[in-house]
């Protein structure tokens, strides 16, 4: 059995997620055309690839890699990789606490100084107790997160001492989750609608409220479903941009431009506009999301196909980067 390290001198794989190829064993790979950007999909993964990470107290956990789900195709962001695993149990003999739960890993590369997911979750359950306890439903489970910094030799770290302040030095951040379901396994328009009507709720809800906290980054991929007793969750995932709006001082530009096209709000496509992201913005992103699913799909997981090839209004915009633009 192969053990990845989560040093990034030996996973260097991580650095170009395109890598992790259908049927390929890691970290044996070629390189590899992707799929679309931010696609989500299904590949299989070799069946001796493993993950070894910081767990707590200096020890190190390994879980066995199953399935990439999701993966960045690009260079611009946080290069997100998704995969589904199950604990390795080298160190939990027969009590291991992730037992019988559908786990999956989560790596991405956000700024050093974002705060992370695990962070905002907390903050959201501390206030989801009594009439608000419902909202526990609709948050997302982070049983771990972890952190690795680039150390000192490595590209990343002489890029920030080259631009002196103008570069953005990443991390590698880790966490291990409950697998969530993409919106396209819903069969009806009123399974979805659900979905959406729990995601609104959940942000105007006192236990999203009071905290304060921002998402920033609402889009069709960022909306999920919970299975749970018998009865489906919308969940908003992927608090990885989250910020507190006290926190958006001046800065780089990623601290006020961000989400992912063509959900952004509508603000956020002007190059006159350098104010913080608002409470607002992202209502406006979960008002888009719908728009596009309900012009374009026929179900909420199958895209409308025609007989006859038709442009329909939107799908421009969704497919070949045609974005709405502010005048100066």
């Amino acid at each position: 059995m192969r053990t990845l390290s989560p040093d990034l001198n030996f996973t260097d794989f991580l650095t170009t997620p395109v890598s992790l190829k259908c049927r390929q064993d890691i970290p044996q790979y070629s390189a590899a055309d992707g799929p679309p950007l931010n696609e989500i999909f299904d590949h299989p993964i070799g069946s001796q690839s493993c993950f070894t990470f910081p767990y707590q107290d200096g020890i190190t956990r390994t879980v066995n890699l199953k399935r990439v789900l999701f993966r960045s195709n690009g260079i611009i962001g946080r290069g997100t990789t998704v995969v589904r695993v199950e604990c390795a149990c080298l160190h939990c003999g027969t009590q291991c606490d992730w037992k019988g739960k559908k786990l999956i890993l989560k790596l991405s590369f956000p700024g050093k100084t974002q705060v992370s997911e695990q962070t905002f979750m907390d903050s959201w359950r501390e206030l989801a107790h009594g009439e608000h306890a419902w909202v526990l439903n609709h948050l997302p489970h982070i049983y771990l997160s972890f952190d690795v910094p680039f150390h000192d030799r490595t590209p990343q770290a002489n890029l920030e001492k080259k631009l002196e302040g103008d570069y953005e030095m990443r991390i590698m951040r880790g966490s291990i989750q409950e697998e969530l379901y993409p919106i396209s396994s819903l069969k009806t328009a009123k399974g979805c609608a659900q979905v959406f009507y729990d995601v609104v709720q959940c942000k105007s809800s006192r236990a999203w409220k009071y905290p304060r906290i921002l998402h920033r980054d609402i889009s069709h991929g960022n909306i999920m479903v919970r299975e749970k007793d018998g009865r489906k969750y919308g969940v908003l995932n992927d608090g990885n941009l989250a910020v507190f709006p006290n926190s958006q001082g001046d800065g780089l530009t990623s601290k006020f431009r961000t989400g992912t096209k063509p959900y952004m709000n509508y603000e956020q496509h002007s190059d006159y506009r350098q104010g913080p992201h608002r409470f607002r913005h992202d209502l406006e992103s979960v008002f888009y999301v719908i728009l596009l699913l309900a012009c374009l799909y026929s179900s909420p997981c199958e895209q409308y196909r025609p007989p006859v090839r038709t442009r329909y209004e939107y799908e421009e915009w969704l497919q070949q980067d045609v974005f709405l633009s502010l005048p100066p």
